[in-house]
């Protein structure tokens, strides 16, 4: 059980150093390096201080704390693709507070990630004067960073102050060995990519080139496109709100004209009401003055009848009230004796007197005329014996 269990730690190990080195791996092969040298140069710089303080010195807590939300962390890992992963892959662990802690003894993983990153520093220093002149300062600066001294062989570690076997040590020599075959490989690649030829370059330009123009054009398509949709919206907008304007205008023209041909026909009404209702007075008034001149049961004379002369003349009696058509029915005695009802206007009727005058009778007649009823004007004018300014007289103190 006791060497199953040693296997899967192994096993588990192996797996961690493993990982590491795709990622420090992958990391260096990625076009990062060619692209942002600066900032995988701060990158490996940080990664190799961190490992070496937790590797030199196993006891001191603080080198095995590291806080995320430092600007130094924020602006040399975090732009890296895979940059906090190689933390998580050595071992580090993230707590709820933001920092990335370290809690194994066991420090193989981190001396792993220090020899790859050592290889290939040490390989880009053999090979400066083969690169470009562009990149010479940034190779540079990478060798100005000296490798952590490798532990001796059989010598105690600072960990468990134990002198570690010599099985062990060959175990940590073949994985530096393996580490620095690892890095070379890295260092090819990397300088394949560097040494490229200018021509390769040009075509490389050329297409990156025509693939942005294309883009733009697509971009510029598109915004075309764009626009145009948005002015045919902000067309048929405008088309709408002056259709609705308008109905609206139309609406409001005929909501105008109708309520002017209701006010006319209103002022149209209340005209032929007030006219009817003067019409009606006038009738009215017609009728009254009518009434006062003759009563039923006067006697009358007819005169001044143009077409039916023969009338003329003929004396009758009122039969009854004065028509609508203003004239008075009269049962009249004609010149044969024979007893025949007409109907005459108030202009061809005078009252029949017996024991008047010429002179009361005209008086009479001319107190009629002025309104007054045929009774009081025939009294009025027999007592001041056809005066008519007596008669006037005597017949307003009469009616009061």
């Amino acid at each position: 059980q006791a060497k199953t269990g040693l296997g899967a730690m192994a096993e588990s190990k192996n797996k961690a150093e493993d990982e590491i080195r795709a990622l420090l791996t992958g990391i260096v092969l990625s076009d990062q390096l060619v692209k942002q040298p600066k900032t995988i140069v701060n990158y490996f710089t940080l990664i190799r201080t961190i490992f070496s303080n937790i590797v030199d010195h196993p006891k001191i807590g603080s080198f095995r704390k590291i806080d995320s939300r430092k600007s130094t962390f924020v602006n040399y890992v975090q732009p890296i693709s895979g940059g906090e992963q190689v933390f998580t892959a050595a071992g580090f662990k993230l707590d709820m507070d933001q920092y990335y802690r370290y809690e194994s003894a066991d420090t193989r993983t981190l001396k792993v990630g220090i020899g790859i990153i050592t290889s290939a520093l040490a390989r880009i220093q053999s090979r400066e004067d083969e690169y470009p002149p562009a990149y010479v300062p940034f190779l540079r600066r990478l060798c100005t960073m000296p490798p952590p001294p490798a532990p001796m062989l059989g010598s105690p570690t600072k960990e468990d102050g134990k002198r570690p076997s010599m099985s062990h040590a060959d175990d940590e020599s073949d994985d530096d060995d393996d580490a620095r075959a690892r890095g070379l490989e890295v260092l090819e690649s990397i300088e394949k990519k560097l040494l490229m030829s200018e021509e390769e370059k040009k075509k490389a330009r050329e297409a990156e080139e025509e693939q942005k123009a294309l883009q733009e054009m697509k971009a510029r398509m598109e915004q075309m496109r764009s626009d145009e949709e948005a002015a045919r919206a902000k067309a048929e907008e405008m088309r709408q709100k002056m259709e609705f304007e308008r109905l609206e205008r139309m609406r409001k023209d005929w909501e105008a004209a109708l309520r002017l041909q209701r006010e006319e026909e209103e002022a149209e009404k209340k005209r032929r009401d007030e006219a009817k209702s003067q019409r009606e007075m006038e009738e009215k008034k017609k009728m009254e003055l009518y009434e006062r001149r003759f009563s039923v049961g006067d006697e009358v004379v007819i005169h001044g009848l143009v077409s039916s002369t023969h009338l003329n003349g003929c004396s009758g009696r009122i039969q009854g009230q004065v028509r609508r058509d203003l004239r008075w029915p009269v049962n009249t005695t004609l010149k044969t004796g024979e007893l025949k009802l007409y109907n005459f206007k108030n202009e061809n009727l005078k009252p029949k007197t017996y024991d008047m005058g010429a002179k009361e009778v005209e008086t009479m007649a001319r107190l009629m005329e002025m309104g007054f009823d045929a009774s009081a004007a025939r009294t009025a004018a027999m007592q001041s014996k056809g005066n008519l300014g007596k008669a006037i007289e005597i017949a307003c103190k009469a009616a009061g």
